[in-house]
């Protein structure tokens, strides 16, 4: 899951941005793919806003790479980004303990 804090802001006054455009590509990909896109609705009222992504958009964060936030705005706009932190949900880490422990179980029974 990916958890962050951001502040969108038009420079013109009827300007708007109402999605938010995140990719992630691994240190081997030349480019974004396609697959990993995920656009997530924002606000755009200057005030700050906590944006998590992966419970109920999916998105594949899968070991080291690079994010890229594109905004669809209707004009120019300030972006202020607070705290960002990669999570793994627990549910996740619970069974990959599981399956690890079994895993090793049926190794050395």
């Amino acid at each position: 899951m990916l958890e962050m804090e951001l502040s969108v802001s038009p420079l013109v006054k009827r300007g708007v941005c109402d999605k938010l455009r995140i990719r992630f590509r691994t240190p081997g990909e030349t480019d974004f793919a396609v697959r990993r896109l995920v656009r997530v609705p924002i606000t755009s009222d200057g005030r700050m806003q906590k944006i998590v992504v992966g419970t109920s958009y999916p998105i594949s964060l899968r070991g080291e790479g690079v994010v890229r936030l594109d905004f669809e705005c209707t004009s120019p706009a300030s972006v202020q980004l607070g705290q960002v932190a990669v999570l793994a949900p627990t549910r996740q880490q619970y069974y990959w303990a599981l399956y690890q422990r079994q895993r090793q179980e049926s190794k050395h029974p």
